[in-house]
């Protein structure tokens, strides 16, 4: 079984009292970004998974896309060490692969 593509969605979430406003060390915000992540191998399994991306710098969800699809395909999804010792991303991201 091989990993056959990623997706990857961006998503805004408002946030409502008594959670809002979201508030951290860096700002305060009205709403919370999430990135959702899905994975599918060529057996036809898949998986669904979510990060939090709020407040990061830079943020180009196109660019993440292409950046984990290239990584991930071909790779073998039950391989958990290997994911852990070899991939590149900042560790929201990768905690949503």
């Amino acid at each position: 079984m091989r990993i056959s593509a990623v997706s990857l969605w961006l998503v805004e979430v408002p946030q409502t009292e008594p959670l809002a406003p979201y508030r951290s060390h860096i700002r305060t915000s009205s709403t919370t970004t999430k990135a959702i992540t899905k994975i599918d191998t060529d057996d036809g399994l898949y998986g669904w998974g979510e990060c939090n991306l709020n407040f990061l710098p830079g943020l180009d969800l196109n660019r993440m896309r292409k950046d984990a699809s290239e990584w991930a395909v071909g790779r073998d999804p039950l391989n958990i060490a290997a994911f852990h010792l070899e991939c590149p991303f900042e560790s929201r991201l990768k905690a949503g692969l």
